[in-house]
């Protein structure tokens, strides 16, 4: 994913539900996250929905009830077609298609939340291991309250693994405008919005009026709502001759305005919820009891003395005590208390706070520190290599790793600062035993140690570097691989010469991988041919340091006639190419004086020399110069005027990264991600592998306006792609997305 992408997420919930709308706006118009709704159309319950038409990305499916079980139809092909990074679901286990979609989903590298109200009470039995059973198949839990958190640690669940999120029913900007003055009355006045069905217990509001009315306070009793209560309410009501007004159910704003300015007190007997937030938030003290096992989250926005009063539930001298102090300072003060009510939410029961603790969970960085082994048999083998070069990149100076190089030469370099460096074996990439032995030593090693990291970063993934990892895949940790080329490593996918044995040993460890980092299009291709879900490969850039690889000042390059290249001399750079293609230059009028600069190691003795025989045969053994590996390889590109990579296999070289940031047109070879790149950044040209075209390019591209206008787009195209910070955080977004992913 690139760092500056937002991630997709995708909400599943029964139905959208009126009371969401103010946190589900502010998360579609979040600039860090991509949010798409999924939910029936249609509400259930009595309970008013938000339209479609009010909601950006929405997407309907539909609820089929199977008894109190729920299958939501075309769930799963609403999550292939939206392909998200994270799934939000409704954490209640008795939607059956829940269970199967987390399940599924979370293998192929989904991350999965639920939101819920969580725990109550503490549970045991068959409840307790049910609920515990379900909820282990997400990745975090988002629950309402304080209270339903500590429930979920006590019954083992890491502290880490729950967010307290809170709920709400208005954003922080409207806060404000939603609060409302009392219309005066010498009468006492309680009431409630809430559905009226016998857990609200609404009747026992008849009774406390009674109570009052017993002490010579005139009360009486407003309800807005409907429900299964209404006909006893009012036959109560008639019986006891205390003064009932029924408003009927009521949403819009200007009819809860009205409704609040009626009353007092907001009392609750029985199980409180939302009704406490919107009470609250038009500036009502509020009155409930305080059984938690049986309240609603929101019970923990009341700050007893303070916007409202806790008493034992059924209690109905206690409730009727409350009552009478909450009336008398609305009567002697309500201006404070109504301040009080509003901003009392104003922190934790707000849209704003929701979303934004919503969204901290699912951007949640890693660990300051997390523990990576990076297995590279080579790692220590060159004094210059292309994949020790990108390794080097991604982990140097970057304080998101605590780094272990595992790796068997013992070779030019044994140190490295930024990491420790672990021999299991000794390697010698020349021969099957060396490798075999490599393969052994490593499984071992992975078997022992790979518990004791949080992930396992495999650099290179030929078969005796991807074997191994059946160990610590059976350990349960995660996998990164990093195929160093295209059509190299994964070439046997297009091999039907191949033992299919082997091929299907491959792909089985290819695709119990977490994540594959792909440096081109083609070995994104590859991955997923190998048999990885395409939703955990990932793109990765070569990393450059920008502020460092930069055109030289006064640049005057276009004149200097220097044809380059930088890399191991090897046929499989083709540097060979680049000489024959100096030949027909040297031939062409104005180009007599072309000169051939050549930076990096010999692959080889027997290449060296055919390299050399080749340039006096062709008579160039005075126009060529061969620096060698050498740790200047700026200095190098600053004397250059064109850079030149005809390589046969690649995936996106360091080279060719660092040629760009200097603002050196390039001239490639269309494998791995070079020519991609080139055509995207109109950095140079693309061509095959063939010495006429090539120096045929060489001369279109350095033609003076043609030559600034390519170094220009070369270098901006570095700045936007591959800077050290972009693609270490895009190579952390990886990680931190493989540690939370769980099997």
């Amino acid at each position: 994913m690139n760092p500056t992408a937002r991630p997709t997420v995708l909400v599943v919930y029964q139905h959208l539900p009126h009371y969401r709308d103010a946190v589900f706006q502010l998360m579609a118009d979040s600039t860090r996250i991509n949010y798409h709704f999924l939910a029936s159309p249609v509400g259930e319950n009595g309970i008013r929905t938000i339209s479609f038409g009010n909601l950006r990305n929405t997407h309907a499916l539909r609820n089929i009830w199977v008894g109190p079980f729920l299958i939501q139809r075309g769930l799963q092909s609403k999550i292939r077609e939206i392909r998200p990074d994270v799934i939000i679901f409704l954490g209640d286990y008795r939607y059956l298609t829940t269970w199967y979609s987390a399940y599924t989903e979370r293998r192929r590298g989904t991350r999965i939340f639920f939101w819920t109200q969580g725990w109550r009470h503490q549970e045991a039995g068959l409840r307790a291991g049910f609920r515990r059973t379900f909820y282990r198949l997400a990745d975090h839990l988002f629950v309402y309250g304080n209270h339903a958190r500590n429930h979920g640690i006590a019954a083992g669940f890491p502290p880490d693994f729950i967010t307290a999120i809170g709920n709400s029913n208005v954003a922080a900007a409207n806060l404000g405008l939603l609060r409302v003055d009392k219309i005066p009355s010498p009468t006492l006045r309680l009431g409630a919005v809430m559905r009226l069905t016998p857990s609200k217990k609404a009747g026992q509001l008849i009774e406390i009026a009674q109570l009052l009315n017993k002490r010579g306070i005139t009360t009486e009793v407003h309800l807005a709502g409907d429900g299964s209560e209404v006909p006893h309410l009012l036959e109560a009501s008639e019986a006891v001759k205390v003064p009932l007004r029924m408003y009927g159910e009521i949403h819009k704003p200007h009819e809860l305005a009205r409704f609040y300015s009626e009353i007092d007190v907001c009392v609750i007997p029985g199980a409180a919820g939302l009704s406490i937030l919107q009470a609250l938030s038009h500036g009502r003290p509020v009155v409930t009891n305080n059984t938690m096992s049986k309240q609603g989250p929101e019970t923990e926005a009341i700050i007893p003395a303070y916007n409202g009063s806790l008493v034992p539930e059924d209690d109905l001298q206690a409730f009727a005590q409350a009552v009478y102090e909450w009336g008398n300072r609305m009567k002697d003060d309500s201006d404070t208390v109504t301040r009080h009510c509003a901003e009392s939410l104003g922190k934790h029961w707000v849209a704003d706070q929701q979303a934004n603790l919503i969204e901290r969970a699912i951007l949640s960085s890693a660990p300051s520190k997390l523990r990576l082994a990076v297995l590279n048999p080579n790692a220590t083998g060159q004094l210059y290599s292309g994949p020790n070069t990108f390794m080097e990149r991604l982990f140097s100076n970057n304080e998101s790793f605590d780094v272990s190089i595992v790796t068997g030469h013992v070779g030019a370099r044994t140190e490295f600062p930024w990491a420790k460096v672990i021999t299991p074996t000794t390697y010698d990439r020349s021969g099957r035993v060396a490798q075999l032995k490599w393969t052994i030593a490593l499984t071992r090693w992975l078997w022992r140690n790979s518990a004791n990291f949080d992930v396992i970063h495999a650099h290179g993934i030929y078969l005796f570097n991807l074997l191994p990892l059946v160990a610590a895949q059976a350990r349960r940790v995660p996998t990164i691989l990093v195929p160093l080329g295209s059509n190299a490593e994964l070439g046997f996918t297009n091999d039907p010469n191949r033992r299919q044995r082997l091929v299907r040993i491959r792909k089985a460890i290819i695709a119990r991988a977490t994540i594959g980092l792909a440096l081109s299009k083609l070995t994104e291709r590859e991955l997923i041919a190998a048999g990885l879900d395409n939703r955990r490969v990932r793109t990765v850039g070569n990393p450059v340091d920008t502020s460092y690889y930069c055109p030289p000042p006064n640049d005057s390059r276009v004149e200097l006639r220097t044809i380059g290249f930088v890399g191991a001399l090897s046929n499989n750079k083709g540097p060979d190419v680049v000489l024959k293609a100096l030949a027909i230059l040297k031939a062409t009028p104005g180009w007599e004086n072309v000169r051939g600069l050549f930076v990096g190691p010999f692959y080889d003795r027997h290449y060296e020399r055919e390299f050399y025989e080749s340039a006096v045969q062709l008579g160039l053994e005075n126009q060529i110069e061969v620096v060698g590996f050498t740790q200047s390889v700026l200095e190098q590109m600053h004397r250059m005027t064109i850079f030149v990579l005809p390589s046969r296999q690649e995936g996106l070289p360091g080279s060719l990264v660092e040629a760009l940031a200097t603002g050196l047109p390039a001239i490639v070879t269309d494998v791995g991600a070079m020519g991609d790149v080139i055509r995207e950044a109109d950095a140079g040209r693309v061509t095959p592998r063939d010495p006429h075209l090539i120096a045929s390019a060489i001369l279109e591209t350095s033609r003076t306006t043609t030559w600034r206008r390519l170094s220009v787009n070369a270098r901006n195209h570095a700045l936007e792609n591959y800077s050290l910070p972009a693609v270490q955080l895009d190579y952390l977004d990886s990680v931190t997305f493989a540690t939370n992913w769980r099997r």
